[in-house]
């Protein structure tokens, strides 16, 4: 568990953080959204220390930061960033290899790493000894991705990491990213000023603004009870039930019933958008649900409001 206890932290004049208490459980998928200059970058980077807290504490399974040496405590933690920041004149293969070299992994250990994390994170083998110079941006990330979690750090940090790259490839690193998580269960901190990148990652969001929590729970609970107008403005306003569609899955609505054969199916882990995109595009209103026996989604349960 990580555990902020009413921590504080100014530059010059200006508040960063202002007395934020949160705690984050093991295995979680935690997003910290809101907008620029809110204070939730200072806040992922009080966790490895690259900024310490002017007031309270962070503290790591009950151990406050402060008392383990910054150069173990970092080796400890992966961190992911949006400019990626690897290093120019290393192979792809070595720049995922860095954090286990330093602990002072065996050659062929890291060597299996690195081929373990590339098929994680869907890198070809054949680029391996490639340059980061001559990986496209996609690329670039997952190859940051993969280094983050080669030394299987117990806590991931991932400030802005898709920022920069384009709307089908952003989207496509976030639903492998999921996936990786669903499968490794590590502890992640997300940083994201990017209301549908939140939605989509996080187990739990907390909506971080002037460098308060203004409010912090699941996806739902933030779509369906907003704690203020700030917090209602940001998730959509009126448009917020639009984007319940990319929160709740196919199993949540889907329902005994019959379609025709030859009728295309979805996985019952596919969220509604997903669903009601190839209903418009195939002109149907109902889709087969993989595996589920004679379980159908429909138009009508498309429309279901959550319990």
């Amino acid at each position: 568990m990580i555990e902020f206890s009413n921590v504080s932290k100014r530059f010059g004049q200006d508040e960063a953080v202002d007395g934020v208490s949160l705690s984050i459980a093991s295995g979680e998928l935690f997003v910290m959204v809101g907008p620029s200059g809110s204070g939730k970058s200072t806040l992922l980077r009080m966790i490895n220390r690259l900024v310490e807290p002017d007031e309270g504490s962070v503290c790591i399974d009950g151990q406050d930061v402060r008392n383990t040496p910054v150069t173990e405590l970092r080796r400890g933690i992966g961190y992911a960033i949006q400019s990626v920041g690897l290093f120019p004149h290393w192979s792809v293969a070595r720049n995922i290899g860095t954090v286990p070299r330093l602990l002072g992994w065996k050659e062929d250990r890291i060597a299996s790493r690195v081929a373990e994390l590339m098929a994680m994170v869907e890198l070809d083998a054949s680029i391996a000894k490639r340059l980061p110079a001559e990986l496209s941006g996609g690329q670039q990330q997952r190859v940051g991705v993969a280094r983050a979690m080669a030394a299987q750090p117990i806590i991931v940090l991932m400030d802005e990491p898709f920022g920069a790259l384009d709307p089908v490839t952003r989207e496509k690193l976030q639903h492998a990213f999921r996936r990786i998580h669903a499968d490794i269960g590590t502890t992640v901190v997300f940083v994201t000023h990017d209301m549908d990148e939140a939605l989509q990652l996080g187990d739990r969001i907390a909506f971080i603004d002037g460098g308060h929590v203004r409010q912090c729970g699941t996806p739902l609970e933030l779509l369906l009870h907003p704690a203020d107008d700030v917090v209602r403005g940001f998730v959509g306003g009126t448009s917020a039930g639009l984007r319940l569609l990319s929160v709740r899955k196919v199993r949540d609505v889907m329902a005994p019933g019959n379609v025709a054969d030859g009728t295309p199916s979805i996985h019952a882990e596919a969220d509604l958008r997903q669903a009601l995109s190839m209903m418009v595009d195939r002109g149907l209103r109902a889709l087969r649900v993989d595996g589920a026996g004679d379980q159908v989604i429909s138009l009508d349960g498309l429309l279901v409001p959550p319990s």
